[in-house]
């Protein structure tokens, strides 16, 4: 029955929190919304006032759910940025999971607005839920509907003080970028090959490049986003790989002098 639908969404609020747990709770949020209506006319006029109370408080976890999971972004950004870059400088696997992401979310018209929403209808200032209801929250670890004050989540915080939710989505990702970004220069750092790690680079950052200037996600992440940052690194690449050629070439002296520079220089 209805309790037991209830009990299944609680169920989901209690599980790991994980960014993509996000998805799940915007699906049952968008089933309660469509059905919302009907349940509450027939909960109100069978007087299930204890019924209906569990419903809204339910509803009101699973968005405090969402909004605490979907700050998880941060911590899985530097999760995922220990993994080693592969050999041949390919797009980082944290690239590719947070531009798909972002594009799966974005999919969904009600993610701003749950995410975002006024902190009455879910997180209150500190955390807590708006309103107290049936007492199921009691049920829930609190742990899986707050948002923890740790650095990785400042982005959240910035997001959440901004008044319109479409703004706040929009400043959460250009935020999410600039983690993301960081989190590459510092996976590039433990690659021995300067060229190499300049290349790993330029391939990640012109991904992330042309994915924000996609019509998918068009001002969603590149509020933050510097235009002249693949131009700069286009340049890096090509000095680590070729500086010390340019400057064997441009070497004066003999002409076999000159050669034998450029000759060392592409056996090292």
């Amino acid at each position: 029955g209805l309790v037991s639908i209830l009990e299944q969404g609680l169920g989901v609020a209690r599980s790991k929190k994980t960014p993509e747990k996000v998805f799940m709770l915007l699906k049952m949020l968008d089933a309660l919304r469509t059905a919302g209506e009907d349940m509450r006319a027939i909960l109100t006029s069978m007087q299930c006032a204890q019924l209906e109370g569990k419903l809204n408080e339910l509803v009101r976890i699973l968005k405090a759910a969402s909004r605490s999971s979907f700050a998880e972004l941060g911590a899985a950004i530097d999760r995922d940025c220990s993994r080693a870059p592969s050999p041949d400088g390919t797009v980082h696997p944290v690239s590719a999971y947070i531009v798909h992401y972002f594009r799966r979310l974005l999919k969904n018209a009600n993610a701003a607005g749950v995410l975002f929403s006024d902190p009455s209808s879910g997180l209150g200032e500190e955390g807590t839920l708006g309103v107290a209801g049936t007492g199921w929250e009691s049920t829930v670890s609190s742990d899986m509907l707050t948002v923890p004050q740790s650095e990785q989540n400042q982005f959240f915080r910035e997001a959440s003080a901004m008044r319109d939710a479409d703004s706040a989505m929009a400043h959460a990702g250009g935020c999410i970028v600039e983690l993301l970004k960081g989190g590459l220069e510092q996976v590039a750092r433990g690659v021995k090959q300067p060229a190499h790690a300049q290349l790993f680079l330029l391939n990640n950052f012109r991904y992330l490049e042309t994915s924000i200037h996609s019509q998918q996600l068009a001002g969603a992440l590149g509020e933050k986003w510097d235009a002249a940052l693949v131009p700069q690194q286009v340049s890096r690449f090509y000095e680590a790989g070729w500086g010390r050629l340019r400057d064997a070439l441009e070497k004066r002296g003999e002409p076999k002098e000159a050669l034998r520079a450029v000759n060392g220089e592409l056996e090292g």
